[in-house]
Formats: structure tokens, C-alpha cells, sequence
């Protein structure tokens, strides 16, 4: 007797179900694990490379840092990772501005854009903190956040965008000059190096907790 469509489409169904019970599925945590493990590779190898303050490695910084603290659609992995295994993301940054829209201001400057130790004259604060503190750029002040989301949604990390803020185009033409050699986008790369040094920082600092605390439970049967 040759079975029905029906009773066939419901054994592979039925299989499938069994076929989906038996496979190791991994925890969200475990899946930002990997993913941070894969990103701290990632940078390292952008940080280390030949060409880092050549023109245009900001942009793949950008992206990596989108996805590990500014991500709206999956969350921000580093920091929802931080939260499940309750470890707090301490940042030392500039103070945040008395009057960051001042119209008397005509230049200002943070040198200091982010560090993972306490810093001369550095501030304090939460990484959902920082974020959100504007920063002073020769473009104007400008939060972290928004520079790392427009960057990567603009300069080809995640997106390629025609309509880009003036500020960003002016962070764009800035140049350094280091003895005969001038670098192009100088002070994106600044910030954005300084941002993924702090992040490599964070990243260590959780995975290597999340193993002594996975020891542990094993030690103690929990």
C-alpha cells in the first residue's frame, strides 16, 4: 500500500521535530560567546596589520563595534553578555560638556576618547553611560553611539549611505601629519581605535570570567 501525501508530508515532519530535539542547540549565551571570540580575533588581526593607520580601516572597526554595543535590531552583543553573566562594563572617558550645544564654543577637543584603566583627568562611567556622553571632535560634539552607528551604516561596513551628515564629512577630511607622512581620516581612526582598544579589553575580561565561573559550577555540581 503506497502511503499518501499527507501521511508522508506528517512523517517528515514528525522526523524533522526528532532530527531537531537531537541536535545540540546553543543557549543565546553561548551563541555571544562565540561571537565575541570570533570579533576578538577579528580585531586583533585589524589592530596588528601593517596598514592600521592608513585611511579607511575606521570603517571595519565601525562595523565590529555596531554589533557588539550599538546594535538596535539584536541587541549589542558585548553588552547584553556582560549583563547575562552580570559583570559591569566600567569605561574612563572625557567629562561629559556643561553646554555641549554652546553657541559661544568655537573648538574643542577630547584627546582621551575611551580607556579601559583610570586615566589622568578621565571620567568614570557605565558603557550605556558613555555611549550616550557627547564627545568634543573638531566637528563638533558627537556621541559615541551616533558616530559608531553612522559610520558603519554609511562607509560600507554594513550599508552603503549617499546622504551622510556634514559633521561625519568633516571628521572624514581630517589629517595627521606623523614626521613626512600624512594620514588620511586621522581622527575617525583615532576615535574608533581607541573604542575597539577598550572593547578588546571588555571582551577578555568577560570571556575569561565566564570560564572561572563555568569552573566553578563544575567544581561544586552546580
Amino acid at each position: 500500500m503506497v502511503p499518501s501525501r499527507g501521511a508522508l508530508s506528517k512523517c517528515v515532519r514528525l522526523a524533522a521535530k526528532v532530527l531537531l530535539q537531537m541536535m545540540p542547540i546553543l543557549s543565546q549565551q553561548e551563541e555571544r560567546a562565540k561571537v565575541l571570540r570570533r570579533h576578538l580575533v577579528y580585531l586583533r588581526a585589524l589592530n596588528n596589520h601593517p596598514d592600521a593607520n592608513e585611511g579607511g580601516f575606521h570603517v571595519w572597526l565601525a562595523g565590529a563595534l555596531r554589533t557588539l554595543l550599538v546594535d538596535n535590531k539584536y541587541g549589542p552583543v558585548l553588552i547584553d553578555y556582560a549583563k547575562e553573566i552580570g559583570v559591569p562594563l566600567r569605561i574612563w572617558g572625557p567629562r561629559p560638556p556643561l553646554a555641549p550645544a554652546d553657541g559661544n564654543l568655537r573648538f574643542a577637543w577630547n584627546a582621551l576618547i575611551a580607556a579601559a584603566r583610570p586615566e589622568a583627568n578621565a571620567h568614570e562611567m557605565s558603557i550605556q553611560e558613555y555611549l550616550e556622553t557627547p564627545l568634543a571632535t573638531p566637528a563638533g560634539y558627537v556621541t559615541p553611539r551616533r558616530l559608531i552607528h553612522e559610520v558603519a551604516s554609511t562607509e560600507r561596513a554594513a550599508h552603503l549611505g549617499f546622504r551622510k551628515s556634514a559633521q561625519l564629512e568633516l571628521l572624514k577630511g581630517g589629517l595627521l601629519s606623523r614626521a613626512v607622512v600624512v594620514y588620511k581620516e586621522s581622527e575617525l581612526q583615532r576615535i574608533m581605535g581607541q573604542l575597539t582598544d577598550w572593547v578588546l579589553e571588555a571582551i577578555q575580561l568577560l570571556l575569561c570570567d565566564s570560564s572561572g565561573a563555568a569552573e566553578q559550577d563544575s567544581a561544586t555540581g552546580g
